[in-house]
């Protein structure tokens, strides 16, 4: 999918409120930024136990105590509109 994640796709995933996993380059922005939340997987391709690890361990809610049910944040939606807004003036 290198290539193939446009912003606009990737601000409907976290508008959606669901958990990210981002696999690829973990020093950029938008590595940074998923990571700083706290809840979104950030790996390297290489990474392929962590990863499975990380996917194992979402989806189990007991061990986890994390839901992955759709849960919108006010700021994510306050980010999009900012930029749409930015967008339409330009």
């Amino acid at each position: 999918m290198k290539g193939l994640l446009l912003p606009s796709k990737l601000l409907l995933a976290e508008l959606s409120g669901k958990v990210i996993l981002w696999i690829g380059d973990t020093d950029g922005k938008t590595a940074q930024r998923l990571k700083q939340e706290g809840r979104h997987g950030v790996f390297a391709m290489a990474d392929v136990e962590p990863i499975t690890a990380w996917l194992e361990h979402l989806f189990d809610r007991e061990s986890s105590g994390r839901e992955i049910e759709p849960k919108a944040t006010r700021e994510v939606r306050e980010e999009s509109v900012r930029k749409w807004e930015a967008l339409l003036r330009q």
